[in-house]
């Protein structure tokens, strides 16, 4: 699905925060596992993916999740997913 993936440059919108708030996943079923876990700060609600996009911040890849909840609440989350370019 992902297999040879090259994000040529970094991604400037992707910021330090994010980047040290990253949970590392080992693989895309990780990233699954724990989008499903994920639940509303403010109401506690389940949360469901509103869209998603890989970013790159050398030498890592990053997947960035918008997430909203059933009360129209909106998170992000970001996972750091080297699997998706073969680095470790």
């Amino acid at each position: 699905m992902f297999e040879g993936l090259q994000i040529e440059k970094d991604s400037d919108d992707l910021s330090s925060e994010e980047v040290s708030r990253a949970v590392a996943a080992p693989n895309v079923e990780a990233v699954i596992a724990a989008l499903r876990e994920i639940r509303c700060s403010l109401c506690l609600k389940s949360m469901g993916p509103r869209s998603h996009e890989l970013r790159r911040k050398n030498p890592h890849y990053y997947w960035r999740a918008w997430l909203i909840c059933e009360a129209d609440h909106n998170e992000t989350r970001v996972f750091r997913t080297d699997w998706l370019h073969g680095s470790t």
